[in-house]
């Protein structure tokens, strides 16, 4: 165990190191300065300011210098509000991007319970169920928050159309979120579950004498269970980046629309502390879920950073 988490964390570092490496270049080489917009700047003033944050210096020696800076724990300051540290303000809009996500994949696990219970109710369900499954899931968050805002805030004016200021305001963008990522769930965990029943194993338990329901609930259920669970690090990795989308049509104040505020502005370092920051959530919660993996199902052996 401790030999694989070593492991796995080298190769969470080597895939950060990659990701700030790509966006930082990416960015580096775009054409233009983050204040190459203001025009009130005169050209001197506007080479100082560049010149002070070292975007003067040589392409591959801003690189060292930010990856001398990250190794210390500094995400640098951001350009846009000069002398605030970019880590504070991933402290500050970290929270409501968290709680999206958490709700957010809360309703998607309810969601998945529901469609447990709907497919041992009878074959038609389940089918109605995939069905509904395959319809949700071919429906993007893209499109489907606009949607929700037009229908129930607009038009009924049920729920607020921007911003969280009450419990509320959570409500259409945490549904926005999580409907496709619940109903993929669902899709997993019926195909798993009809796979499980016309396995040997069912009709052998079948021949035995157990009942459908001590098949289901000793066996099937807990089996398929395993490749659900295998899912959720993924899940709240989309959640996350999801998150971004919905936070920009909702106006909320989270680390998508620091993101997209970082992009517009050119603000390097906090597009870079935020595309870290969310791959650091992502690879963690990745980690944690296999961890789970074996201990729900001992058959599974951690080897070479794989389960």
């Amino acid at each position: 165990m401790g030999r694989y988490l070593v492991q796995r964390i080298a190769l969470s570092l080597l895939s950060l190191w990659v990701l700030a490496t790509v966006c930082f270049f990416l960015l580096r080489f775009l054409p233009g300065s983050p204040f190459l917009n203001d025009e009130a700047l005169h050209p001197a003033v506007r080479a100082a300011f560049e010149a002070q944050v070292g975007l003067q210096a040589p392409p591959l020696t801003q690189y060292f210098n930010y990856l001398s800076g990250l190794a210390q724990g500094n995400f640098g300051v951001s350009y846009d509000s000069p002398g605030v540290p970019v880590a504070r303000l991933l402290a500050e809009r970290w929270v409501p991007t968290a709680s999206l996500a958490g709700l957010s994949f809360a309703l998607s696990l309810a969601g998945l319970l529901l469609f447990a219970f709907i497919s041992t109710r009878s074959a038609r369900l389940r089918r109605a169920g995939m069905g509904v499954a395959l319809l949700g899931f071919a429906l993007p968050g893209l499109v489907l928050a606009p949607l929700l805002v037009d229908l129930f805030a607009l038009k009924l004016g049920w729920f607020p159309v921007a911003r969280i200021e009450s419990a509320w305001g959570y409500v259409l963008p945490v549904i926005a979120m999580s409907v496709r990522p619940s109903l993929r769930l669902g899709q997993i965990l019926a195909l798993e579950l009809e796979r499980l029943r016309r396995s040997d194993a069912a009709r052998t338990a079948r021949s035995l004498g157990f009942s459908e329901k001590r098949i289901s609930f000793g066996w099937i259920f807990p089996e398929a269970s395993v490749a659900v669970l295998a899912q959720l690090g993924t899940l709240f990795a989309q959640l996350l980046a999801g998150s971004f989308f919905v936070e920009v049509v909702f106006a909320i104040p989270g680390m998508g629309s620091l993101f997209a505020e970082g992009l517009t502005a050119r603000d390097y370092p906090v597009v870079l502390g935020v595309a870290l920051t969310t791959g650091a959530v992502a690879f963690a919660s990745q980690l944690v879920v296999d961890l789970l993996l074996v201990r729900v199902d001992p058959r599974i052996e951690l080897t070479r950073g794989e389960t």
